[in-house]
């Protein structure tokens, strides 16, 4: 009968042969998943220097992400991440939201934080926050937040099941992306990492 495997020398198991030519050796388990990180990482590095180029922390969090074993990132008062977060209005909506109902005094706690500005969304998009410090009261009515603040997550992509035809275009593209750098982490070319951003802010809010 026909011998399906005669241009794979006769093995079809170990050879392969795609256009009838001549037989290569299938490659082992380890080189092929070698290679799908390499292509992962080197497409994701192109993405980032090109539709990221106006961004700074996104592409600076992805590229760290595309090592075998990325460290943990640390920032405090003094370094860009940190100014970024304390100047956008979503930080602002927080030190609100914290201030809200209290009284004069010490006050400590836990909230969460999202984040709608660009960079900041595709880099944190939401996270936890630690608060310790207190809240003034004065007769003009304004609130004085006066806190030290601990705002720690995980780096990383979780697959995002919706039906896109639902979303607006620009969040469209927005979900297919994540969910491409979900299976690139899948395979291991993007590897999670834990940052912390430590910082002081004493803020006037007016009420």
């Amino acid at each position: 009968g026909l011998t399906l495997c005669a241009f794979g020398g006769n093995d079809g198991v170990t050879r392969f042969d795609m256009l009838g030519c001549s037989s290569r050796s299938v490659p082992p388990p380890k080189e092929v998943r070698e290679h799908t990180i390499r292509s992962h990482r080197n497409a994701w590095l192109i993405f980032a220097s090109t539709y990221w180029c106006n961004l700074w922390l996104s592409p600076l969090w992805l590229r760290h992400s595309l090592q075998d074993n990325p460290s943990d990132l640390h920032y405090k008062d003094g370094d860009r991440a940190v100014g970024m977060v304390k100047r956008s209005n979503d930080f602002a909506r927080v030190l609100c939201e914290i201030a809200q109902g209290k009284e004069s005094g010490p006050h400590a706690g836990i909230s969460s934080i999202r984040f709608y500005d660009q960079d900041l969304k595709t880099s944190i998009h939401d996270a936890k926050i630690k608060y310790d410090g207190k809240i003034c009261r004065a007769r003009s009515g304004a609130i004085i937040v006066d806190m030290d603040f601990l705002m720690e997550d995980i780096y990383n992509f979780e697959y995002h099941d919706a039906e896109m035809r639902k979303i607006q275009q620009e969040s469209r593209f927005v979900q297919i992306g994540n969910n491409v750098a979900f299976l690139s982490q899948e395979s291991g070319a993007i590897v999670p990492f834990n940052w912390d951003m430590r910082f002081h802010s004493r803020k006037k809010i007016q009420h």
